[in-house]
C-alpha cells in the first residue's frame, strides 16, 4: 500500500508567491533607473549638438561677417534667404559648416516640445542664443547657461539648456 501522505520536495505556494513579489519589485527598480539613464543620454546628445551648431556658427560667422538669420527660431536663414531646416545640411557655396542641423532625439518630425531653436538677436546681428528644452529640469548646467546667455535670451523656458554667441 503507498503513503499518500508522503511529501515531495519542492516550495509551497506561498514560497513562489514572495519570490515572485520579490522579482517584481526589483525590476520595477531597474526599469525605474533605466528610464532615467535614457533621459540623461538624451540631454547628452541635446547638449553636445548645441555645442557642434555654437562652432558652425563660429564658422559661420568668420566667413560672412554675421549671423545667420532666423524668422521662425526653427530655422537657420542665410542673406540670400536659402532656409536650412533641421535635419537639412548647412552648408554655403562649398563650405559646410554642418554636414547636418540637428534633430531632437526624441522629436524626428522636430515640431513639438522637444526641438532645437535659433533666434538672432534683434538689435544686435552678432548675437544669437540657440536652446533645447531638456527631459531633466533638475540639470545643473541649465541654469548656468541660462544666467550666461540671459542678456540675449531673456525669456527661455525654465528647463531650457542655452548655447549663446561668446
Amino acid at each position: 500500500m503507498t503513503d499518500f501522505k508522503q511529501r515531495l520536495p519542492g516550495f509551497t505556494l506561498v514560497e513562489l508567491l514572495i519570490v515572485i513579489a520579490i522579482l517584481g519589485v526589483l525590476a520595477s527598480l531597474i526599469l525605474a533607473n533605466m528610464s532615467g539613464a535614457r533621459e540623461r543620454a538624451r540631454d547628452a546628445q541635446r547638449k553636445s549638438d548645441l555645442r557642434q551648431l555654437q562652432t558652425a556658427l563660429r564658422m559661420y560667422f568668420t566667413d560672412f561677417g554675421q549671423n545667420p538669420e532666423s524668422t521662425s527660431g526653427y530655422e537657420i536663414r542665410h542673406t540670400d534667404d536659402t532656409v536650412y531646416d533641421w535635419g537639412e545640411e548647412f552648408g554655403i557655396g562649398g563650405n559646410t559648416y554642418m554636414s547636418k542641423l540637428p534633430i531632437d532625439p526624441l522629436d524626428e518630425s522636430s515640431s513639438g516640445v522637444y526641438s532645437y531653436n535659433y533666434v538672432l538677436d534683434s538689435t544686435d546681428t552678432d548675437r544669437y542664443c540657440a536652446w533645447a528644452i531638456l527631459e531633466n529640469e533638475s540639470d545643473g548646467q541649465i541654469k548656468t547657461t541660462q544666467d550666461r546667455c540671459d542678456s540675449i535670451c531673456p525669456d527661455l523656458p525654465d528647463s531650457a539648456f542655452v548655447v549663446c554667441s561668446d
